[in-house]
């Protein structure tokens, strides 16, 4: 499974979670997750961790992250801009958490006592004061390194954002490189560590996805829908469509208008 670019349209948010699982995912937001009861399962940039009931994880800005629950989970997760971090913005932004996790008696008293009221309705201020708090009592347990000359640019964040804005169109290796004024080689060999595969599957995935869109809320002929999506050829379309969704598009379509959706 390959990481999906969000683009999260609110600084800030935060919420109680049952059951939580999220498939691999990247933002522009640090996310943290407190566990209130239960196990989860978190990943970070490819680590996966099992988290109990008072450990914590966190991803920093741009780290592909993801969650799995097998049985029970409650908790806390919280996903801001890194400027709501006060004095603690720069780290999030220019370095990285070697092991993000903590465990419950290396969590500070002051973490374990905010980090539930971040889900209460609060002032800004407020707010931005428990989250510089939060950060920097983090920072004093977790070990942080600089990131890497490709993360200190931030494409990854800015190559998903693109391919998101523009996957329907031809596009290249080459171009994507031109675009991010990064090497080709290192484009090449730095795309599937990040994202989880290259680039023409990723493509693929995406054009696959506009497309079952397409048949589910327009009338647009098969055809026309795998070509509206990106796809340069029908049986291309048919083959990557079948591999996504485990049925043809003609079959998907009739499934989704008996849903009525």
């Amino acid at each position: 499974m390959f990481v999906q670019y969000e683009n999260r349209a609110f600084p800030y948010s935060a919420s109680v979670s049952d059951d939580l699982t999220f498939l691999l995912h990247l933002h522009r937001q640090a996310e943290l997750i407190y566990v209130l009861d239960g196990q989860i399962e978190m990943t970070v940039d490819a680590h996966t961790h099992l988290l109990r009931g008072g450990e914590l994880g966190v991803a920093f800005p741009n780290c592909a992250h993801s969650y799995l629950t097998r049985a029970h989970s409650r908790v806390v997760m919280v996903i801001f801009d890194a400027s709501y971090a006060g004095d603690c913005a720069g780290a999030l932004l220019t370095q990285r958490a070697v092991f993000p996790y903590l465990s419950a008696p290396d969590i500070d008293e002051d973490v374990r006592y905010l980090a539930p009221k971040l889900t209460r309705p609060m002032d800004t201020r407020l707010l931005k004061g428990y989250l510089q708090v939060i950060c920097a009592r983090l920072f004093e347990r977790l070990r942080l390194e600089p990131r890497r000359a490709a993360d200190d640019a931030d494409w990854t964040h800015r190559a998903l954002m693109y391919l998101n804005e523009h996957f329907t169109e031809e596009l290249s290796l080459d171009a994507l490189a031109q675009h991010l004024n990064i090497s080709k080689f290192h484009l090449s060999r730095t795309f599937p560590e990040k994202i989880g595969c290259g680039l023409n599957a990723y493509l693929r995935s995406l054009r696959a996805d506009h497309a079952a869109q397409l048949l589910a809320s327009t009338d647009l002929s098969i055809t026309q829908a795998g070509f509206d999506s990106g796809f340069s050829s029908v049986s291309t379309f048919f083959r990557v469509f079948q591999a996504q969704y485990g049925l043809s598009p003609r079959a998907y379509r009739s499934m989704r208008r008996a849903q009525g959706s």
